[in-house]
């Protein structure tokens, strides 16, 4: 996708990456072959600097997708260095939803040995 969508996203808010997490949900097939476009998971992976709450339950929620999806979810984690910038979410962010869920993601990483 192009920097221009990437930039037209950090600043529509929620309403495109909620389409964007309903069309992951939807296809199975598409969204794992989205998990090998470094520069769509990178962008991703950058709007979590978002300010807004909402827009980055939303974000967590499609890395979610995407990481259940990925065949290799370590590498996808490693190369994003996502298992960071959740970890700060966890423990310094200030939305406590956000927070928590970001919480449950590193159990899951945990758990799932990517860690």
């Amino acid at each position: 996708m192009s920097t221009l969508l990437w930039a037209h996203l950090r600043l529509s808010g929620s309403s495109l990456l909620e389409s964007l997490l309903t069309l992951l949900d939807a296809t199975p097939r598409f969204t794992k072959h989205l998990t090998s476009s470094p520069s769509l998971v990178g962008a991703i992976t950058a709007l979590t600097l978002h300010p807004d709450g909402h827009v980055k339950v939303t974000v967590l929620k499609i890395i979610q997708a995407l990481y259940a999806r990925s065949p290799n979810p370590k590498l996808m984690i490693a190369r994003h260095s996502m298992y960071d910038v959740i970890a700060k979410l966890a423990l310094d962010e200030k939305h406590i939803v956000v927070q928590q869920l970001a919480i449950r993601m590193m159990g899951e990483f945990q758990f799932n040995d990517v860690i």
